[in-house]
């Protein structure tokens, strides 16, 4: 299993919301000053594992906050690499590749966030994949009726760069969640297994 720093470089020709790798707190303060990373702040471990279930996502919404999480995060994960986040409003999604026993590769799209499990909104296609299956996975998501045309069409353009990804050794892909506006679909959080 990748870490989040890892799965990041996999995906790194897709778009991907802005981070910055922290090694010190000069480097926190780098981001709110120079790269201007404006609050709130998202700081996370970068980790193979699901981060919110061991607390290694913090939202600092000030820089004393950011600090204070940021000696947190140090103390509790000595040995994990951390980063900051800028943050994004828009619409959760999960998109990602499942390996099946039976039918091969699947693309898996639907309503994202920590209460994906709840909400059940996902839909899965098996490889190999068209544009018209894609688009007929969004509209049949509950969750499409919240997407404007333009975000449905974010939202296809992303899955059909995913796919041209070299996924052979791709046993398990989530990004979850990516974020999608009126103006982008950019990945916040990403879990990659490979074979």
């Amino acid at each position: 299993m990748l870490d989040l720093i890892e799965s990041f470089n996999f995906l790194k020709t897709l778009p991907i919301q802005d981070y910055l790798v922290i090694n010190s707190e000069a480097d926190l303060k780098k981001s709110v000053e120079k790269e201007k990373f404006s609050f709130p702040i998202f700081l996370k471990i970068s980790s193979s594992e699901h981060k919110l279930k061991i607390g290694g996502v913090k939202k600092a919404n000030d820089y004393g906050e950011l600090l204070n999480y940021y000696k947190l995060m140090k103390t509790k994960f000595p040995n994990k690499k951390i980063l900051v986040q800028k943050s994004m409003k828009g619409i959760e999604v999960i998109i990602g590749v499942k390996e099946d026993r039976v039918f091969g590769k699947l693309l898996m799209i639907g309503a994202g966030g920590s209460g994906v499990e709840k909400a059940k909104d996902v839909s899965f296609r098996a490889f190999p994949i068209i544009k018209e299956e894609i688009v007929k996975i969004i509209n049949d998501l509950k969750i499409s009726k919240n997407f404007s045309e333009n975000e449905k069409n974010l939202i296809l353009d992303f899955a059909q760069k995913l796919l041209k990804l070299n996924l052979e050794k791709v046993k398990e892909l989530d990004i979850n969640p990516l974020i999608v506006n009126e103006k982008e679909a950019k990945i916040i959080d990403a879990r990659i297994e490979l074979d």
